[in-house]
């Protein structure tokens, strides 16, 4: 939750850059949502999503925190909620446009 990571990075990073010189031009946000429609995703969004998953198991995978199988379990049940359509995905996300001086 601390550091340069964790889910206040951006909001962080709004106050950092200024501190440290670099001028904001723009902030805002950039929520990505994706929900099925009659059981299925429209477009590659269920693509989209396999990837996202792919992300986060190759993130989290080994981490001495995470219990093995039940992140496994984890993973089989966003597959399986994918494939069947089912799967509601929601990141919030701040875009930020900074320059360099």
């Amino acid at each position: 939750e601390g550091g340069a990571a964790g889910v206040h990075c951006g909001r962080r990073l709004l106050t950092h850059l200024p501190e440290a010189g670099v001028p904001l031009l723009r902030a805002g946000s950039s929520d990505w949502v994706v929900f099925p429609r009659d059981g299925a995703y429209p477009a590659n969004e269920a693509y989209f999503l396999y990837h996202i998953l792919h992300f986060v198991e190759t993130e989290l995978s080994g981490h001495p925190e995470l219990d093995e199988q039940k992140f496994a379990d984890w993973l089989h049940t966003r597959r399986r909620q994918i494939a069947e359509g089912e799967l509601v995905y929601i990141a919030h996300q701040l875009d930020v446009l900074a320059e360099t001086p």
